[in-house]
């Protein structure tokens, strides 16, 4: 094997390592993908419109996951928000020791 061929193999082999740890961890993995935690100050009517999390106000829309497994979505119940470019894909409850 030429010396040119193992290097992008061992490349290849450690972004294949770093590409699957992240997918593990949960994280956000992409361009412009974004995500942060904190508590609920304003819920809009049908959770579609104009929310306030850990001081910074966010827009859901239909297209919006809404999950709450660990507790309502109520004000001051802590969340995690998951963004694409600014929209936002994912607004799911934590426990209260979380935020």
């Amino acid at each position: 094997m030429a010396t040119g061929t193992l290097g992008k193999s061992l490349l290849l082999a450690a972004c294949a390592v770093l590409t699957t740890s992240a997918a593990i961890s949960g994280e956000p993995q992409g361009y412009g993908e974004t995500r942060f935690v904190g508590e609920v100050s304003l819920i809009p009517r049908n959770y579609m419109g104009l929310w306030r999390i850990a001081s910074r106000q966010i827009t859901s829309d239909a297209l919006t996951e809404i999950i709450a497994m660990r507790g309502p979505i109520i004000v001051g119940a802590c969340v995690q928000v998951d963004m694409r470019r600014e929209k936002v894909i994912k607004i799911e409850t934590l426990r209260q020791d979380e935020c």
